[in-house]
């Protein structure tokens, strides 16, 4: 019983980071859309260097 909850912890402590992981490299993209935004500079940098 006790090494079932113990992989049961496991897994859930696993998706948890996983999670944690996602959502901060999505706050980041979102931190670099909206600073990309504020310069016009930057953001036009960044389409020329995506389309070559």
């Amino acid at each position: 019983k006790n090494i079932l909850l113990i992989r049961r912890l496991t897994k859930i402590i696993k998706t948890t980071i996983l999670n944690i992981i996602f959502i901060a490299n999505y706050i980041l993209e979102l931190i670099q859309i909206f600073s990309n935004l504020y310069s016009y500079d930057a953001l036009f940098n960044k389409f020329c260097t995506e389309n070559y």
